[in-house]
Parts: structure tokens; sequence; C-alpha cells
């Protein structure tokens, strides 16, 4: 985490994509023969830069980021974001020009392995206190382990919820799905649509994958008739559409505005851990009244 809030302060060099290419791995088939799964997909994107007469490589877009996520659409978002030949800005550290990111600063994937860390050393030094207490209960733990995880849950399913609202009133564009069923490197998967559309927005081109906000990854799927066949007929690849996107924010955008079912699960799971949480924590209360 450190290292991405140095990075906004390091030198910047001028670099060009000089390779992009999808890596994927590990590809489960149906009784029919048909890819229907890919495990780990990445997206490899090197970006060649110079300093001090000296020539390096890097493939770290972001600090902390995940370049093989598991997922066909994060895969080819890097590459549709960053072609072969676009020239683009390198941030380097000072004392190690090898060591370099092309978009500095904070990101979300930054901050998630630090926060799961003290999450856990949390919890371990919490079950260890109460262990050694005479008679210690473990339902505060139960009760703080759950309460964090409803409130993470509910604070990314409430902020689901206000964009799906808002993007009712987002103005709209018209865009293309580059890639999708019926792409060259499309698989298909059991349980998600993989997709990725472009559009553009003060004469500037916009790469997404966000059909609607809150979607499920895992939806009633079926092999026939099911929610990932009706989203794979809805949105192939060179199929046109609207894309609705923030004003004064085009790169935040959704094919499916408005508030839909699937933006429902996320924060009604978030307030039912929340709720259990509470429960326990009462119940520990009155069992150090009563001892």
């Amino acid at each position: 985490m450190w290292r991405a809030v140095a990075s906004t302060g390091w030198p910047a060099a001028e670099g060009v994509v000089v390779g992009a290419e999808v890596a994927s791995t590990d590809r489960d088939r149906d009784a029919d023969g048909r890819v229907r799964e890919t495990r780990t997909t990445e997206g490899r994107v090197t970006v060649q830069y110079r300093v001090g007469g000296r020539t390096y490589t890097t493939q770290t877009l972001h600090v902390g980021e995940w370049a093989a996520a598991g997922d066909a659409t994060w895969a080819q978002l890097r590459l549709l974001r960053h072609p072969v030949g676009a020239r683009v800005r390198v941030s380097y550290a000072p004392r190690d020009p090898g060591l370099a990111v092309v978009d500095p600063g904070l990101t979300p994937s930054a901050l998630l392995l630090p926060a799961i860390g003290l999450g856990l050393l949390a919890v371990l030094l919490s079950a260890r206190q109460a262990r050694d207490r005479v008679g210690g209960s473990l339902l505060p733990l139960v009760a703080g382990v759950l309460g964090l995880s409803g409130l993470a849950l509910l604070g990314v399913g409430v902020r689901s919820l206000w964009r799906a609202h808002a993007s009712a009133r987002w103005p709209a564009v018209p865009g293309v799905i580059v890639f999708g069923p019926g792409a060259a490197d499309y698989v298909a998967r059991r349980d998600a649509v993989p997709l990725v559309y472009r559009y553009t927005v003060g004469g500037r081109a916009y790469f997404n994958d966000v059909r609607a906000f809150g979607q499920l990854a895992a939806a009633r799927a079926t092999r026939r008739g099911g929610w990932v066949e009706q989203v794979e007929a809805r949105y192939p690849a060179g199929a046109r559409v609207a894309v609705r996107h923030a004003p004064g924010r085009p790169e935040l955008s959704v094919l499916e505005p408005g508030i839909t079912r699937e933006a429902w699960p996320l924060p009604a799971a978030g307030a039912v851990l929340l709720l259990v949480a509470l429960a326990a924590a009462r119940a520990a209360s009155r069992g150090s009244t009563g001892a």
C-alpha cells in the first residue's frame, strides 16, 4: 500500500505498449464437448520506457492489481484500454527505475490485501484473548466478524443501489459490444457472461464491462433457456447498444440502468449479517452480565 501512495510522487517517463495478450488455462468442457469455463485468464500488457538512456519494461498497470483474476472480461479490458502502440506515461521509482507503474496511486485492489490481513490479525488476537480468559466466550468474536462482514457487504450493496438509481437519469450514447458471445476469444461460462463494450464521449473512446449495477456472477444459470443463455442472446459481439454514463465521469457507465433484481441480494445479505451480529453481541452481553 505504501508503494501505491509513494507512486503518486514518482517521476514520469514516456512509454509505449509493446505487448498485449490474453493467456487462459484450465478450460472445462461439458458433455457436448463445448468449452464452458476458463478458470484462469490473464491479460498481459507490457510497456516499454527509457530512463537515463536505458530501456526498461513493466507489466504493472496499477499497484496491487491482479493481472490473473480468472475473468476474461478483466483481461480484455486491460488489452482494449492499452492496445499495442499506445503511448502512455510511466511513473518509476527514482532509486530503482525498473520499478514502475502506468497508473500511480491507491486503488481498491491495493487496499484489499492489507484490509484482509488486518482483519485476520484482529480475529486471531480476539480469539486468543477469549481462549485465555477463564470461561471466556467466543460470541464477541463471532459478533465482530459478522458485523464487519455485514458492514462491508452493505456498504458495497448500497453504493451499487445508489448508482443504479442515479443511472436512470444519466445521458445515453451509442455503443457496441466488442467482446462477448461470438467473439474469437470468447469462452462460455456456466455462471456469467463475459462482455465488454465500447462507447465514445467527448471524442474519447471508453471501454467497460458493467451490464447492471450489482450484477450477479451466478444467477439461475441452466443448460437451456437459463439466465446465461438469455444474456448471451441479448449481447452478442458486434451488437449495438445504448450506454448510460455518469455526467462528469464518462468512465462510469452501465448498459441496463435503474435498480434491477440483481442489485438487492448483496445489501440484503449485509443486513442479515448485521442482524445476526447484533443478536450475538446481545447474547454475549447477557452472558457476561449473568456471570
